[in-house]
């Protein structure tokens, strides 16, 4: 191989360079030119340059810029070309369909679709199988054409719609468009290229557009001649299902008397007619053939049903489009609301067969079990010689062996027909079961996207100004316009078919009312027994409630029985007037049971103890408030069985506003009453949010037109409504239950204490009183307490999330809300992740879940399983403490990942934090890390009495910044905890609470020193505090000045000992040394004068006196 030089190389180097210069020279000079001609580069001029610059392999970020622009030019080109194609396709469709009409007119003229009934009964098994099969594919072909059709003509009505939102984009894209060309024009620096490309793809969208209008002329024409095409090939498949009819029972007479058949063939002797092998067999074979028919019916039947299955797929498909386009189009408007209300009501979908599962497992099983026959009777011989084994060989003749091979060859042939149905069957079940899931997937889909779409829609239009000002017309018009029409008729046929029922509920009515005065003495006698301990107990305050349920029931019992007329009468509004029966016997029961409760003879007033004054007023109250929800539950069944009705409702609009603005006034003074009672202030505030809240939303949504979405809330914040009437009545019996428990137990204790009393002989002739201590409900257990309040609040949290499950579907469609996005590594890809509304409702609710639970689940660890374990103490406390902050570090992590915001997103700001941390937050960090030594070492517990620094007294709290403690003088002190662990600290009862005392003492020279051993010993004796092990001691440590220094030593059990022993100690060796006549020494001093004058020396002593 010869290797290029550098002189041999260059040449084309040089050529190829001029090439590339000549044609940028005809891409900058020459569509100038072309451009003030108005003509542009062919496709191959465009492919020609498209070459050029491919073949170049340096190329300048300006030529990468021109090649691109050539790409998009030869791709607009492109979809030109095959917009004109689509074009004249559709010119041809016209002439196309009516070909296939001309077809299928000549079909249906045909009417030797199938053999006459002499010629059907000539043919054999196996020509019928063939006839049939043809006749099922033909009828196959012609239900998927069916289907086609459908799915075009449902297309076609669709199409004006997606037409007009099209051209609609298009328009707006060619403005934006037009609007770069005149920039592009102005502009020194753009490249001829670039207005090719845009002038090809402004060429593009007129050719859409045209495409659009030409679709639109053309529809009407094609709607006609589709309609055609499904009444032609209805009838044509009629006349085939007709055919196959026929055909298949035929098949099956001619199946069932096959056994008959082949004994007819043969022309069998007697004696083998009469074997009872061949008998038995011939009985197998019309078994058989009777499985095969069944099989064979029941796979048409499921071939049926999946094409039934695929029209509603078909059309259901269609609906979705249709829906998703009336969104587009129609956002915002109230003509959307009108849409999705009329197609929420028109929804329907056919009934599917749910036990698809079951039947695909018998087809395989069975399956199975043929397939094991069949390989059994590819061995004649060997399966013959199994059938007669245990039989007589003298009775087996050559005739009645040959019956038997002819007898397995039919079977034989018979199960592999029966195999083959079941498969076909076993297909055709899974495309249904596809078909079915799919439906259903799609059902759910439409059903929730018309949920959230109405629900977020605007249904009438905002209460402005203007509104109130037509107000008065408008309502006029709707009075006139109302026709309420209730047939006597129809109501007393209802009665007659509900006669049954109806007499049931009025012999419970009558019943109620016959036993109203027992019901009535029963119940100021439980309220008589409220407080004594024989007749009181923790039953009495649930039979009382059970028995005022029972007077309330008569008025819901009626109204229920009105409603039950009106369900099985055949009016038009039965199901409307249904379920607001149902709905008003639930109100009046609660109502009523609210006004009997709250009567001076209540059980409220006698049980729970509330003056009768306050009970009246709520009464009052009650009152006020259930006349005032009544037009809203009225309004809220409307608006479920009937929306559309609600868009023109101005007075159901007016009146609701009304009714609003009056809850408000009503409930606030309820709530505020409320909030100030009682405890779990955090609860109770909970509950004010919901219930006065809630109105103040409603009134918001009515003014600004979303009257449907007011009504669609009301119903479950009427049920939350109930809920918390049913939630304070039983936290008030449980708490009742607790306080009389209480009371029993402190009773029972009392006569206990009497009774030991009596066994000790202390008591007097007369019997010892038992006080009877007073039913408050001060006198309950806190931690009982508090666990109820955690129980209640747990129900109620999950009852107030069941009655608003319904909504769940609605609020989802603020997760198609985004707010921002972020990119998320996942798998080593990066994907764009976003945050959207309903992320930050549930980040919200995280955090209150677990400010709650950090609130409330340590105490009620602590109260349920920790008091009931031997720890140590403090140890409780410390697994609290971390148990609450643990939870609130999970809750804050889990609510940032909602939000996109992971630690490896935050650690870099830790990082750049942590030189703020270091400087300003030094102190407040450094208590925090000291706070959680002090809680996993536990160098100091709650309980212990410790000394740091010159405070001392006993740990109250640990908190993660700082410890408090109550010093012997009953003063708490806030001591931080990086004191604790940089600091000297004593804990006098950090693993023993003994601990040692000293007493000093100095006796008079001369004393006896055994003597003064031994008092001291004896005195420590006496004294129940000292410990005898250690033993106490006693050391003569010095001779001091005045007096030999003695030391006792001695050990107490509790710190709070010292000061008590010390001060008894004292006193008694005070007593034992005057007894024993030791001198307690103390110091003396001798004074000596001296006169200077006379040179005399006087000495005073400073010894006392003698006595």
């Amino acid at each position: 191989m010869i290797k290029p030089t550098d002189s041999t190389i260059y040449p084309f180097i040089l050529i190829r360079r001029v090439a590339v210069l000549l044609v940028f020279c005809f891409l900058f000079a020459i569509p100038p030119a072309l451009a003030l001609s108005n003509q542009f580069p062919t496709r191959d001029e465009v492919n020609s340059q498209l070459d050029i610059l491919n073949g170049s392999t340096n190329l300048t970020p300006q030529d990468k810029l021109v090649k691109d622009d050539l790409m998009h030019t030869l791709e607009y080109m492109d979809k030109i070309g095959d917009i004109a194609q689509e074009r004249a396709a559709l010119e041809k469709q016209p002439a196309q369909i009516q070909s296939e009409i001309d077809d299928l007119i000549s079909l249906n003229n045909n009417q030797q679709l199938l053999p006459s009934s002499d010629q059907l009964q000539a043919l054999s098994i196996k020509q019928l199988e063939t006839q049939l099969n043809d006749a099922t594919n033909r009828l196959q072909i012609a239900q998927e054409n069916l289907f086609s059709y459908n799915s075009q003509l449902a297309s076609l009505q669709t199409l004006p719609e997606r037409a007009q939102s099209a051209i609609q984009s298009i328009s707006h894209q060619q403005v934006l468009l037009q609007d770069q060309l005149s920039d592009l024009s102005s502009s020194d620096t753009a490249r001829p290229t670039q207005r090719i490309m845009m002038v090809n793809q402004q060429n593009l969208f007129d050719a859409q557009r045209a495409l659009e209008f030409s679709r639109l002329d053309i529809n009407t024409r094609l709607n006609s001649l589709v309609q055609k095409q499904i009444d032609y090939i209805t009838v044509y498949i009629s006349k085939l299902q007709s055919a196959v009819f026929q055909l298949q029972a035929e098949l099956n007479t001619k199946r069932l008397n096959l056994s008959k058949n082949i004994i007819e063939d043969e022309q069998l002797a007697d004696d083998v007619k009469q074997n009872p092998i061949v008998k038995k067999q011939l009985e197998s074979i019309y078994q058989i053939g009777q499985r095969l028919n069944a099989v064979t019916n029941d796979t048409n039947r499921l071939v049926e049903e999946n094409i039934q299955v695929r029209n509603w797929l078909n059309s259901i498909q269609e609906s979705q489009r249709n829906l998703n386009v009336q969104i587009n189009m129609f956002r915002g408007t109230l003509l959307l609301s009108r849409l999705l209300y009329q197609q929420q009501q028109n929804f329907q979908t056919g009934s599917l067969n749910n036990d698809l599962n079951l039947h695909i497992d018998n087809i395989r099983i069975e399956k199975f079990d043929i397939n094991q026959k069949i390989n059994a009777l590819f061995e004649p011989d060997k399966y013959i010689d199994n059938l007669i084994s245990g039989q007589n060989p003298d009775g087996l003749s050559d005739d009645v062996r040959n019956t038997l091979n002819k007898i397995v060859e039919v079977r034989l042939g018979l199960l592999g027909q029966l195999n083959e149905q079941l498969g076909s069957q076993l297909t055709q079940s899974i495309k249904l079961q596809v078909n079915q899931q799919q439906l259903t997937d799609i059902n759910t889909s439409i059903r929730r996207t018309l949920a959230q779409q109405i629900f977020w829609v605007s249904s009438n239009k905002p209460m402005n100004l203007s509104w109130f000002m037509t107000f008065p017309t408008q309502a006029k018009q709707q009075l006139s316009e109302m026709k309420i029409q209730i047939s006597t008729d129809e109501l007393i046929q209802g009665g007659k078919n509900a006669s049954g029922y109806l007499l049931l509920i009025l012999f419970a009515i009558v019943a109620i009312y016959w036993r109203m005065g027992t019901i009535n003495k029963r119940l100021e006698t439980l309220s008589a027994n409220v407080g004594h301990f024989i007749h009181d107990g923790q039953l009495n305050t649930p039979h009382a409630i059970y028995l005022t349920l029972i007077k309330a029931l008569p008025g819901s019992l009626f109204i229920f029985a009105i409603g039950l007329v009106c369900l099985k009468s055949e009016m038009s509004t039965s199901h409307f007037f249904w379920r607001l029966a149902l709905h008003l016997s639930l109100f009046w029961l609660v109502c009523s049971f609210i006004w009997y409760s709250l009567s001076p003879k209540g059980f409220v007033v006698h049980h729970f103890a509330v003056p009768v004054k306050y009970c009246t007023q709520r009464r009052r109250q009650a009152l006020l408030l259930s006349l005032t929800i009544l037009p809203l539950i009225f309004g809220s069944i409307l608006g479920e069985q009937n929306p559309l009705w609600l868009m023109n409702d101005v007075i159901g609009q007016g009146i609701i506003l009304f009714i609003l603005l009056a809850l408000c006034v009503q409930i606030f003074p309820l709530c505020r009453s409320y909030l100030q009672n009682g405890n779990s202030f955090i609860i109770r505030l909970s509950v004010v949010c919901v219930v006065t809240l809630v109105p103040v939303i409603f009134i918001v949504l009515v003014v600004l037109g979303y009257f449907y979405t007011t009504l669609r809330l009301a119903s479950p914040w009427i049920d939350t409504l109930y809920l918390l009437i049913a939630w304070n009545y039983v936290f008030l019996t449980t708490v009742r239950g607790l306080s009389v428990a209480a009371q029993k137990l402190a009773y029972r204790r009392a006569m206990a204490r009497r009774q030991e009393l009596m066994k000790e002989g202390n008591e007097d002739d007369g019997p010892v009183p038992v006080e009877e201590p007073l039913l408050a409900m001060e006198q309950i257990n806190h931690q009982s307490l508090r666990i109820i309040n955690m129980v209640f609040f747990m129900l109620f949290a999950f009852l107030f999330y069941w009655i608003w499950s319904d909504l769940i579907v609605d609020l989802s469609y603020l997760y198609s809300i985004t707010l921002w996005n972020y990119d998320e590594v996942v798998s080593g890809t990066t994907t764009l992740q976003s945050v959207t509304l309903g992320s930050l409702l549930i980040c919200l609710i995280i955090l209150v879940v677990s400010y709650i639970m950090m609130r409330n689940l340590p105490g009620l660890l602590e109260v349920s399983v920790l008091s009931h374990l031997q720890l140590r103490p403090g140890t409780s406390y410390a697994i609290t403490s971390v148990l609450a902050y643990l939870i609130a570090v999970i809750g804050v992590m889990i609510a940032l990942g909602r939000l996109g915001i992971s630690w490896d997103k935050l650690q870099w700001l830790a990082a750049a934090l942590s030189v703020g941390l270091g400087f300003g937050l030094q102190e407040i960090l450094a208590n925090f890390v000291s706070g959680l030594i002090i809680l996993f070492e536990r160098p100091i517990r709650i309980g212990d009495t410790i000394t740091i620094g010159t405070y001392s007294g006993k740990v109250s709290k640990i908190h993660i910044r700082a410890t408090q403690i109550i010093d012997f003088e009953h003063k708490e002190v806030i001591i931080p905890n990086k004191s604790f662990v940089t600091e000297r600290l004593i804990n006098w009862t950090l693993s023993d609470t003994i601990t040692r005392v000293s007493i000093k003492l100095g006796v008079a020279y001369g004393s006896d020193l055994d003597k003064v051993r031994e008092v001291l010993l004896k005195a420590t004796k006496s004294n129940q505090y000292v410990l005898s092990d250690p033993e106490p001691q006693v050391l003569f440590l010095n001779f001091g000045d005045s007096t030999l220094e003695h030391e006792l030593r001695f050990y107490v059990g509790e710190l709070k000992y010292r000061t008590r022993t010390v001060d008894a100690l004292n006193r008694t060796i005070d007593t034992l040394c005057r007894e024993n006549n030791i001198d307690i020494a103390f110091n003396q001093l001798e004074v000596h004068l001296h006169n200077p004058q006379s040179g005399e020396t006087v000495a005073i002593d400073s010894s006392p006196p003698q006595q």
